[in-house]
């Protein structure tokens, strides 16, 4: 049995510890591409026991972020999103996908103050119907993302309608006719009659 220390050593995977810095430094699946739309709800998630937002914004492109706007901590699931990012609904400070500030209402035209703020954002990909999340080091963010051409954890209900046909093969009527055959060449008829044989003669 492990001891208390290797057992948090192995499970605990929060920011800073041994097996979370080692997890991060993989392509995470944070949520399947069906649960974001563009200009739509921000999806609620968890990864590696931080809170996160991930969005589809106008074009499509997809993002994942902190969920907490760095001016007042307001949420920014409540935030709104639109052309391109999403505005906190406090203030009104709105973020891009990389984090960047793209607009302060309250600031003057003039003022470069939105130029010093950022959000924290992680790398995200869209790949084979899921949306990936890196969040590891910065040097290795380059890191390539899985690239099969296979489905990732689809369930039933989300098969394409387009695959239907080709989950209903000949197997089952073959695999139903082989005990038929079987039991039709094995001497099951000469029992009773045997049976029969039997009583007449007593």
């Amino acid at each position: 049995m492990l001891s208390a220390t290797d057992n948090e050593l192995l499970t605990q995977v929060s920011a800073g510890t041994p097996m979370g810095d080692l997890m991060r430094r993989y392509w995470i699946p944070a949520v399947f591409s069906s649960e974001v739309e563009a200009d739509g709800t921000p999806h609620r998630t968890r990864l590696f026991g931080e809170d996160l937002l991930v969005v589809r914004l106008t074009s499509g492109a997809v993002a994942t972020m902190t969920p907490y706007c760095p001016h007042r901590t307001a949420s920014l699931y409540f935030g709104r999103n639109e052309e391109e990012g999403l505005r906190c609904a406090y203030h009104g400070w709105k973020f891009a996908a990389d984090g960047t500030c793209m607009d302060m209402p309250s600031e003057p035209p003039e003022s470069n103050f939105k130029d010093k703020v950022t959000l924290k954002t992680y790398r995200t990909l869209e790949r084979n119907g899921v949306i990936w999340t890196y969040m590891g080091p910065e040097q290795d963010s380059r890191r390539r993302c899985p690239t099969s051409s296979g489905t990732w954890c689809r369930s039933p209900t989300a098969t394409s309608p387009s695959a239907s046909p080709r989950t209903t093969t000949s197997r089952p009527s073959r695999a139903r006719s082989t005990p038929a055959t079987a039991a039709s060449s094995t001497p099951t008829s000469s029992t009773p009659s045997g049976s029969n044989r039997s009583r007449s003669r007593g």
